[in-house]
């Protein structure tokens, strides 16, 4: 072989090597093709599932995939592979594995078991850290109420929960076919049965009889997915609460949480408790826990924004637009984040602070307008802040 030629292969080779260190290796190929690789490297296996609809998975291959922290940690560690979960081998590792929403990171030891999950858009430090608890067997789940076998015998009304988005065969029980399904069984803890629980509504006595045996769902299951039946149940409850504007039936949804989740409880708790005030319109109670939230240091900015938009569109007491005002205030100096200060200005136009509101207008548009932002209705504001000047 000629020298150039070898210079060129040498520069050819590492710049392929190069090229796939800057991206996670997906492989393609069946399930079991997967799992025989794993099985022969020793390493883990890491399943991005997606599907074409989901704008957060976009957003993770996007920002979070493409770090090169976790480029290098995944294509050291993991066998990787993306299936679209509501086709093909997808769909069926969807109903076996229960995935509810998306993106879903499943993740399996060099045996094809299932060791952890991950869930939703994660930025690269936090998904560096599930990467690495993935591979971890001190912080690995046991999930031993799951079979090896890839394909149980699930109703036909739990295969069509799966089917692709849009599709007119995607259907979902009603309560009574589900409770009737149910009645039917034997064994509760079964892995069908429990797919069947976990994800549709339950009655009474089927929450009842979860609830007493939490424990060993966990156990058979997994916490985090108990708790998503735990807190299922919560907020089926809340919505009666909301529906009968009744807070004695909030505090019992809020106690069940605290009951059988002491520990993890208290987040969702304050912002079930937020909304039940929120849907019911009590804007002096859903003020007030909003501050204690502030105070605590549990609302980012844009949650603070959030919240105090939802008062300025709702709220008719003085008192708490005012309060609302306060929030804003506190974090509007030296702010650049247009959103929040189109905000402030309408709840000072609210308050009837004209020549505030005129200030903070003027100042929403100009940094609304250096990003590139449709500015239209913070200049309709300003034009109804300079009628009431006149």
């Amino acid at each position: 072989m000629k020298k150039s030629l070898i210079i060129v292969t040498i520069f050819l080779l590492s710049f392929l090597v190069n090229l796939s260190a800057d991206e996670i290796n997906f492989q393609r190929g069946s399930w079991d093709e997967i799992k025989t690789m794993a099985a022969k490297s020793g390493k883990y296996i890491f399943l991005d599932a997606y599907t074409d609809w989901c704008g957060w998975c976009k957003i993770l291959d996007n920002e979070t995939l493409t770090n090169k922290e976790v480029v290098e940690f995944v294509n050291a560690n993991f066998i990787s592979v993306k299936y679209e979960m509501e086709t093909g081998i997808g769909k069926t590792l969807a109903m076996k594995y229960r995935v509810k929403g998306f993106p879903t990171q499943l993740f399996f030891s060099p045996e094809g078991k299932l060791v952890y999950t991950g869930f939703g858009f994660t930025k690269p430090d936090v998904f560096i850290g599930i990467l690495k608890n993935a591979v971890n067997p001190e912080k690995q789940i046991n999930f031993r109420g799951i079979s090896d076998d890839l394909n149980p015998t699930f109703p036909d009304f739990y295969k069509s929960a799966f089917e692709k988005n849009g599709s007119p065969d995607k259907k979902f029980p009603s309560d009574s076919m589900v409770q009737a399904y149910l009645n039917m069984q034997s064994d509760l803890f079964s892995e069908v049965n429990w797919s069947v629980i976990s994800r549709f509504k339950t009655t009474y006595e089927y929450n009842n009889f979860f609830l007493e045996k939490i424990k060993t769902y966990a156990e058979l299951y997994g916490e985090e997915e108990v708790k998503d039946k735990l807190y299922s149940i919560v907020e089926d409850k809340l919505l009666q609460a909301i529906e009968a504007e009744n807070p004695d039936i909030m505090r019992d949804a809020l106690h069940l949480a605290s009951r059988y989740d002491p520990d993890g409880s208290q987040d969702r708790m304050d912002y079930m408790e937020i909304m039940y005030y929120e849907k019911t319109s009590n804007w002096s109670e859903y003020a007030r826990l909003i501050d204690i939230q502030i105070n605590n240091n549990k609302m980012p900015p844009e949650s603070i924004n959030e919240s105090a938009w939802t008062i300025y569109q709702n709220a008719k007491d003085p008192e708490v637009n005012k309060k609302a005002i306060g929030w804003l205030k506190a974090i509007i100096e030296n702010q650049t984040n247009w959103e929040l200060i189109d905000t402030y200005a309408a709840l000072l136009f609210k308050d009837k602070d004209y020549m505030q509101a005129k200030k903070y207008a003027q100042i929403a548009i100009e940094e609304g307008k250096k990003k590139n932002a449709d500015v239209s209705e913070t200049e309709k504001l300003l034009e109804k802040i300079n009628t009431e000047l006149k």
